[in-house]
């Protein structure tokens, strides 16, 4: 039995995915980067892995997937950097998250797809439960900058 993050997607055209994926994400300038890598990864009406990069994600890993609202997948980030910086492997949970990420996200954008009503509600109720569903963390943004600073000011300190 195929999930809703597996189950074609029926897009009248490019634009429409473009659209879709613009109110998602909640930042229409990033959405042309998620629909050329959805084209790649959607095949044979199944969402498939295929490996892209996020230098976002690889900077910041768990951050970055919080800011997505990516929650299971910002916490299981954060356990292995936390188990991994403890042997000094982070660096392999860091190219795990850009290889990852746009796939992850994409997974999350198709269940969220089918939970606003596409393909049963008009457009503009599922670009407007998408906004809701989807979007992003500002806030992320000063947390991490608020340990960055708690951090060089503690190793200035030492």
């Amino acid at each position: 039995m195929e999930s809703n993050s597996t189950r074609q997607a029926h897009f009248e055209s490019r634009e429409e995915l473009r659209e879709l994926l613009s109110a998602h994400l909640g930042k229409p300038e990033k959405a042309p980067l998620f629909v050329d890598a959805l084209e790649k990864m959607f095949i044979n009406n199944h969402l498939t892995f295929k490996p892209t990069w996020s230098w976002w994600a690889f900077l910041f890993s768990w951050a970055y997937l919080l800011y997505r609202r990516l929650y299971l997948y910002a916490g299981l980030f954060f356990l292995a950097n936390l188990i991994t910086g403890l042997v000094g492997l982070n660096i392999a949970v860091m190219i795990a998250a850009g290889i990852s990420a746009k796939y992850l996200y994409l997974k999350k954008f198709l269940e969220d797809l089918q939970k606003a009503g596409h393909g049963r509600l008009s457009g503009y109720a599922v670009r407007k439960n998408l906004e809701q569903l989807g979007g992003y963390h500002p806030w992320v943004i000063w947390v991490m900058a608020a340990l960055a600073v708690v951090s060089l000011l503690g190793i200035a300190i030492l």
